[in-house]
Formats: C-alpha cells, sequence, structure tokens
C-alpha cells in the first residue's frame, strides 16, 4: 500500500506558522558585569545594614587600655549595634535584662554594659596600682619630713 500526499489549498497555506528563522533586528546590547546585582533580600535596603563590620567585643577591643580607649570601645560597640534590625536589639535587651524603650536609648545602655563588663577588671587593677603608688608615695613623703624634722632638731 502506497501512502498518498495530501495536497495543500491556499487557505491551509495561509494558516500554517510563519517559518522559525528569526529575523536579525539591531537591539542595544548589554555591557558584561558592569552593573551590580539586585539584592533579592525581604527587608529594604538601607546603608546601616549593608555596612560590614565586626563586633567590637570579639576584635578584642576590650583588651586596650589607656587614655580614651573605653570611650572608643563604647563608640565602636554603639555603631556596630546600631547598625543591627531592632528585633535583634530586643531580643539582646531581654537576654542581657535591659529595659527596652527605644532603640536608640537599647544600643547606648547595651554599649555601656558591655564596656562596663570589658572594663571593670581592668580599672580594677590599674586603680590598684595607682593606690599602692599612692601610699608608697605617702610613706616616702612621711619619711623626708621626719628626717627633716630630726635635722632641724639636731641643727638647734
Amino acid at each position: 500500500m502506497e501512502k498518498r500526499k495530501r495536497e495543500t489549498t491556499d487557505e491551509e497555506s495561509l494558516l500554517t506558522p510563519p517559518s522559525l528563522i528569526k529575523h536579525w533586528t539591531r537591539v542595544r546590547g548589554r555591557p558584561k558585569g558592569s552593573c551590580k546585582k539586585m539584592k533579592t533580600s525581604l527587608k529594604p535596603f538601607n546603608l546601616k545594614s549593608s555596612r560590614k563590620s565586626s563586633d567590637p567585643t570579639k576584635k578584642g577591643a576590650a583588651a586596650r587600655t589607656g587614655r580614651g580607649s573605653r570611650a572608643k570601645f563604647v563608640e565602636d560597640t554603639r555603631l556596630y549595634l546600631d547598625g543591627m534590625d531592632y528585633k535583634v536589639i530586643q531580643k539582646m535587651c531581654k537576654s542581657e535584662s535591659i529595659l527596652y524603650v527605644r532603640k536608640s536609648q537599647a544600643v547606648a545602655a547595651v554599649a555601656e554594659k558591655r564596656a562596663m563588663l570589658a572594663y571593670d577588671n581592668t580599672e580594677d587593677v590599674e586603680s590598684a596600682e595607682g593606690k599602692t603608688k599612692e601610699t608608697s608615695n605617702a610613706t616616702d613623703g612621711s619619711d623626708s619630713e621626719e628626717s627633716e624634722e630630726s635635722e632641724e632638731s639636731t641643727s638647734q
């Protein structure tokens, strides 16, 4: 049995889909890799959240001593905590038993508490050293006064 080819009519040929060959149209090309990819996060984008920084307490900043080191530590910690989301700050306040009223107040309180924990031991050591120096100076001064009195009594 031979298969017969079906003849196409003009009407059917008009209904056939156009050829699959695409015609070249001039389209403006996009430069490769020059633009940044868009962030697809659910939270809104702001500069504070994009800033990458590490926790000052983990950097070893608490080990610093000297003038202004505590203030610098508080400022670094405040800037680090300020970049965090308010919900994270609320959880931190709850764990450290600090009252959360406003984010800025809570950040300042947490930073001050961390500084107090970090610098309490070093201040105790420094103050103890200072007290021993003062007492040694006081005893040296009293000895010198006694020696002056003994010199005055011998000269008279």
